[in-house]
């Protein structure tokens, strides 16, 4: 193999999903299953202390998944929200980091032009 030779490696995938859509799907089963076991606990067996410990763990473990979940879906918003300032972050030159810079400015400026009329719609 040369020095010019290109070396791809294969980006992992679970059931040809990307790895954040993954991650994504395997945290909502995760509440889900915490969820339903948690009300299973409650309902099947006898009241106890141990029970209502390990339905006390699983209601924290879902309660943690979802938050998970949620800080993925502002990370999510805020990427998009936030395009022109990664594509400023990985410019390779004066030009493009100009107009990116140009495009983000307008873009903030579009958004606070927007929120008198959003408030003034929505309250």
């Amino acid at each position: 193999m040369s020095m010019m030779d290109i070396q791809v490696e294969k980006q992992y995938s679970f059931c040809g999903l990307s790895l954040r859509c993954a991650t994504q799907c395997c945290t909502a089963a995760q509440a889900l299953i915490c969820l339903v076991l948690g009300v299973l606990y409650r309902v099947l067996l006898e009241p106890s202390v141990i029970v209502n410990i390990l339905v006390g763990i699983h209601l924290v473990c879902a309660a943690l998944s979802l938050v998970f979940l949620l800080l993925m879906a502002l990370t999510s918003l805020f990427a998009v929200m936030f395009l022109p300032l990664s594509f400023l972050q990985q410019s390779h030159s004066l030009g493009e980091a100009a107009g990116m810079l140009t495009l983000q400015f307008m873009q903030r400026n579009l958004v606070e032009q927007m929120l008198p009329v959003m408030e003034h719609c929505f309250v």
